[in-house]
């Protein structure tokens, strides 16, 4: 009868949901693995790490995750003390892996479409054009571009995939955004993962992405 399958169909429905999240707290699990596995490898301490094949690392955690995370970014957490060498360092160190990422992004990309050519499916997107990438400067400072009081730390924006199209998005504080703000303060209660509400980076950081992707 109806309320048997009504029933059914949202158990249905609920186990999915737990296996999908499930799958996309280990894969955020091996990301922060892998972020603290080079952090050992380069004898650093946070937040000075730079994953030079990030976008490797990410498309893994993508995959991982059963196409449940299109956005991956990584943003330390900078104390007061920490600002000026944290922009020294990401000024310096951002070049190199940035330039790797877009290069994998790109390889990734034009694989795809090989593929969907060879097996006759139609092409939803070609590419990414490298010509199309903005070679701005990193910001020389931590961004916090909302009008609120200061967070007692920072949490620039740092690695990310799929890597920017403008530079500029770097070094904006992550926490500018009010409800990334909530989100970490409900994490650090709870010891773990949450869902939150879905962020807009270009309400941070204007034309960060094209504005069609």
């Amino acid at each position: 009868d109806y309320q048997s399958s009504y029933k059914l169909f949202s158990s249905t429905i609920q186990d999915a949901l737990v296996a999908q999240y499930d799958s996309l707290q280990l894969a955020m699990q091996s990301c922060a693995t892998a972020i603290s596995g080079a952090k050992r490898a380069q004898k650093a301490t946070f937040p000075f790490v730079m994953v030079p094949d990030f976008e490797v690392l990410a498309q893994s955690v993508k995959k991982q995750a059963s196409g449940a995370v299109e956005l991956l970014l990584y943003s330390p957490f900078v104390q007061p003390y920490q600002v000026n060498a944290w922009t020294a360092f990401s000024v310096q160190t951002a070049p190199e892996w940035i330039e790797i990422s877009r290069s994998v992004a790109y390889e990734t990309a034009r694989r795809q479409q090989t593929n969907q050519t060879r097996d006759k499916v139609p092409i939803l997107s070609g590419p990414l054009d490298q010509d199309l990438y903005q070679e701005g400067s990193i910001s020389p400072t931590i961004l916090h571009t909302s009008d609120g009081p200061l967070p007692p730390f920072h949490a620039p924006v740092w690695e990310l995939s799929p890597p920017p199209f403008n530079n500029f998005i770097i070094n904006v504080d992550y926490f500018s955004n009010q409800s990334s703000l909530e989100s970490y303060t409900a994490m650090a209660a709870l010891r773990q993962n949450i869902i939150s509400q879905v962020d807009h980076f270009e309400v941070m950081a204007s034309s960060v992405f094209r504005t069609k992707d």
